[in-house]
């Protein structure tokens, strides 16, 4: 029987190969640190090592990656791995050139299972598909990200921890910013 994990983390593509998504890495060892139970998919190495097209990587065909329904079928497995990975909690690193596909992503998996609690976190904050997000978490992620989960694991209220942006009833709340601990 697998284990449940307390939040997947997701990198989706475009995202540089040569540059591997470390922030989530961190997050994640800090989250097990805390005695946490985490798994990161990463799409973005995945698709890659399943295409012909390594070019599409690249910063001179990173257009391709906007055409409308570019990837679909590659996008309808990651919703089906994700929903099968049973995790209630999922967080995805947003930045400029993922931010598509991590939107589409997050649009699916919130029409096939409206309980999933979505957290983004990076420095693209989502604007117009707030209403698939749940809460977006802004700076250093780690502490933040404890807190959180924490919170929902415990049901307690969430509008006190510094750093997130709350998303619900189409409205945002923006809770104080944390303090950047000097380290």
């Amino acid at each position: 029987m697998k284990k449940n994990v307390d939040i997947l983390f997701v990198i989706c593509p475009f995202w540089d190969v040569k540059f591997p998504p470390i922030g989530i890495a961190y997050i994640s060892e800090f989250l097990k640190s805390k005695k946490l139970k985490t798994k990161v998919i990463d799409f973005n190495i995945k698709i890659y090592n399943n295409s012909t097209k390594k070019d599409y990587w690249t910063i001179k065909t990173n257009f391709i990656w906007k055409l409308p329904g570019f990837l679909k079928k590659e996008l309808n497995k990651c919703v089906e791995e994700v929903l099968a990975s049973k995790s209630k909690i999922i967080a995805f690193s947003i930045m400029a050139p993922n931010q598509l596909f991590s939107l589409k992503l997050i649009e699916k998996i919130k029409q096939k299972a409206p309980d999933k609690i979505i957290i983004t976190g990076g420095v693209q904050t989502p604007q117009g598909n707030s209403n698939y997000i749940d809460y977006h978490i802004k700076g250093e992620a780690e502490e933040t990200t404890y807190e959180l989960l924490s919170a929902l694991k415990n049901k307690r209220k969430v509008n006190t921890i510094p750093g997130i942006i709350i998303y619900k009833n189409k409205q945002s709340i923006q809770t104080i910013d944390r303090k950047i601990k000097n380290k």
